[in-house]
């Protein structure tokens, strides 16, 4: 029955979708995701509209830089459609080796002033595209701060002379205040591509806005957190306490949240600190400043304590402790935080360390000090941002150069990067 609805929604015809269908529909589009044949990725794209909201992003992110255009035309449409939802899948388009789709892009993230796109942006500073450095340096400029000059000014030489006039209108920009997001305009309607026949005039491929409308009102934008029903169209160290109660709290919420995504019912976020906490850990990049907002409005206390408790072996909650320590903290929350440094996960890891960087002092330079050497690249990034964030506020650059000096020479290209902006070289 429930591949039957499928495959009508997948050929463009429409059916009523059960909430109990809404789990196989996912795994079902997920999977076709995944076909050789570009007719039945491009299916998929028909089946989006119908999934929850969480799933279609993941249905989108599963066929960011397929190989055939028509489907990395439909999945642009479609992210745009998303609106604040879709920008985790725009920095992955971002990522991919198709310039006319990186450029739209990073004009999208820069409009969006996404600050998480910034090493997506710095990547893209060295692409061999034109079109896609003069993107690139427009989104650094305007979501780095000055720190980012010396990665810039290296391209003031550039041989295009599009790449140096954004080069210098971004290096201008650096030193402004942070702008707000541009947001454009959204139903939150997924267009869908036309029913399968033979691509004509009649069934053309799609082409994105290279720029969304900048005159309307803006729309509300959709979030992982909208209702999941969307319409198809056609187109200092405290003692541990006693975690059990609270872990199998954390794993009830986490298990009830799973269940509304499956039943296609909104996905409401937790009322409750400590389930908050885990959520925070659990969603996307691009959903956190929702959770974190929410966040606000607990008791900064209620937040040190559960810190203090530890996690419990809670992943999730691990992660959300160490976010929520980057964004919240006080420097009493050094010494748990400091805990998290050592966890297995290297999101963990690499939370713990910005928080570090933001609350402690030199005292906490043992812990950023392992994380600069951590085997995971995304940790080491952290780290060299949370090392000049501390040096910086304690005044201590001779300390900042002896700690991130040695990362000069990285594997990653994007850790050299960052440790050449700090030190301004």
């Amino acid at each position: 029955m429930n591949d039957d609805l499928y495959e009508t929604l997948a050929s463009g015809g429409t059916a009523e979708v059960p909430p109990s269908a809404l789990g196989t529909l996912r795994r079902s589009a997920l999977a076709a995701a995944r076909s050789e044949d570009a007719e039945a990725r491009l299916a998929v794209l028909r089946v989006t509209p119908h999934l929850a909201r969480p799933d279609a992003v993941r249905a989108l992110s599963a066929l960011v830089g397929d190989a055939d255009e028509h489907v990395r035309r439909w999945v642009m449409l479609q992210t745009l459609a998303l609106g604040e939802a879709g920008l985790g899948v725009l920095q992955a388009i971002a990522s991919t080796s198709f310039d006319d789709d990186v450029v739209v892009a990073l004009r999208h993230l820069t409009r969006a002033a996404d600050r998480s796109a910034l090493s997506t942006g710095r990547r893209a500073l060295t692409s061999g595209s034109p079109d896609v450095r003069a993107a690139a340096a427009k989104l650094v400029g305007r979501v780095a701060g000055p720190s980012a000059r010396p990665a810039l000014s290296r391209l003031l030489d550039d041989p295009e002379t599009s790449v140096r006039s954004a080069v210098e209108e971004a290096i201008d920009e650096l030193d402004s205040a942070p702008p707000a997001a541009e947001s454009w305009v959204t139903d939150g309607v997924l267009p869908t591509p036309p029913s399968p026949t033979p691509r004509s005039e009649s069934n053309p491929e799609p082409e994105p806005p290279a720029e969304p409308p900048p005159e309307a009102e803006a729309a509300p934008q959709p979030t992982a957190y909208d209702d999941a029903e969307t319409s198809a169209e056609p187109g200092g160290d405290a003692p541990k306490a006693d975690t059990a109660p609270a872990q199998a709290a954390d794993e009830e919420a986490s298990l009830a949240q799973d269940e509304a995504q499956d039943e296609g019912r909104p996905q409401a976020l937790p009322s409750s600190t400590r389930p908050l906490l885990a959520h925070l850990g659990a969603c996307a990049a691009s959903d956190r400043a929702v959770v974190l907002a929410a966040l606000e409005n607990h008791p900064a206390e209620d937040i040190g304590a559960i810190l203090a408790a530890g996690d419990g072996g809670h992943r999730d909650l691990a992660l959300g402790l160490a976010l929520a320590a980057a964004a919240f903290g006080t420097p009493s929350w050094v010494g748990a935080a400091r805990r998290l440094s050592g966890h297995a996960d290297p999101d963990v890891r690499a939370a713990s360390a910005i928080a570090l960087g933001a609350l402690g002092g030199a005292s906490v330079m043992p812990a950023l000090l392992q994380a600069l050497s951590d085997e995971v690249a995304a940790v080491r990034r952290a780290a060299v941002e949370a090392t000049a964030s501390l040096c910086r506020r304690i005044e201590r650059p001779d300390l900042l150069e002896r700690a991130v000096s040695p990362l000069a020479g990285d594997s990653d290209p994007v850790v050299v990067s960052i440790v050449e902006e700090v030190l301004g070289s």
